[in-house]
């Protein structure tokens, strides 16, 4: 039974838990067109190029008030999120931390691209022109290699790296007037192709 003391208690505690309910445990109503909201994102050079590029006009038109704050990954994505850093990380599927909450974004792959003038380019790229060419690689920070040599090296393939750059982004005009050539991302390489002269292979 309860004693005076909590029969007085009961009324106030109900309705504190109902304001708290109402406050804090009821999701906020998300509406763009209003929100003042800045979102970080971590990405690498190519995602903000492709991907989040089109993005900006999206939000400029239907979220104007709200802050799209873009970000280079660092060697340890995912502790972007854990020390808050970014509040998305858009990053290779084998890097995620198992006890993060994710979702598979798109597909990409990769393809072989070089200057169109190159004189070993004018037939078909084979395994062994590709081993005897020079390549551009890309490595983001001095302490690792790029993602484009990782996933060369896990398919046992081993290049000549003559260049290093320092975002993918930055490559192909690397290539131009050279007998290089470069692994990078398929969308990249077809926006590039548009605009400057180079083979995809």
């Amino acid at each position: 039974a309860l004693t005076p003391r909590g029969e007085a208690l009961v009324e106030p505690v109900r309705a504190s838990l109902e304001q708290i309910r109402t406050t804090i445990l009821t999701p906020e109503v998300f509406d763009p067109a209003i929100s003042e909201r800045t979102v970080a994102i971590a990405a690498i050079d190519v995602v903000i190029q492709v991907l989040l590029s089109k993005l900006v006009p999206i939000l400029a038109c239907e979220a104007p008030g709200m802050v799209l704050e873009l970000s280079a990954l660092n060697n340890e994505p995912a502790t972007m999120l854990q020390r808050g850093h970014a509040d998305i990380v858009i990053m290779l599927d084998y890097l995620v931390a198992p006890d993060q909450p994710s979702e598979w974004l798109y597909d990409e792959d990769f393809v072989v691209v070089g200057w169109a003038e190159n004189p070993h380019l004018q037939g078909e790229m084979t395994r062994d022109l590709f081993d005897q060419l020079g390549h551009v690689s890309v490595r983001v920070s001095r302490e690792s290699l790029g993602f484009d040599e990782l996933a060369l090296r896990r398919l046992g393939i081993h290049r000549r790296v003559e260049t290093i750059a320092p975002s993918f982004v930055s490559v192909p005009r690397l290539l131009l007037g050279t007998e290089r050539v470069a692994v990078i991302h398929r969308r990249l390489a077809m926006q590039v192709e548009k605009t400057l002269p180079v083979k995809l292979f």
